[in-house]
């Protein structure tokens, strides 16, 4: 297997991943290109199964499973550090703890 796995790392970096999707999508062969998240987004097949939805402009995987009569919907995504206080209140950390944790920067 080593020996397959460098052959084939050496044929697949040959090309641009662009001329494998060209050759390869559409044909019953076992393939599909690793995408970013914007990427993944913007692909036909996801965009035609609804599996990637964005809320307030923050792109998001969509819901799963998909159900007929109970459809749920993506939330909205709180902003970075919105609940660090009270995350941490729930861990056992004192008022004093957040304010010193304040001040110097961590949270």
């Amino acid at each position: 297997w080593p020996i397959a796995r460098a052959k084939l790392a050496e044929l697949f970096r040959s090309q641009p991943r662009t001329h494998w999707c060209q050759l390869l999508e559409g044909t019953d062969v076992c393939f599909a290109p690793v995408l970013t998240l914007t990427e993944a987004a913007d692909h036909p097949h996801n965009k035609a199964r609804e599996t990637v939805v964005s809320v307030d402009g923050i792109t998001q995987p969509a819901p799963a499973p998909k159900l007929s009569r109970t459809p749920a919907r993506a939330g909205r995504v709180p902003a970075t550090g919105s609940d660090t206080t009270s995350v941490l209140t729930a861990l056992g950390y004192a008022d004093d703890d957040l304010k010193a944790m304040q001040r110097e920067g961590a949270i």
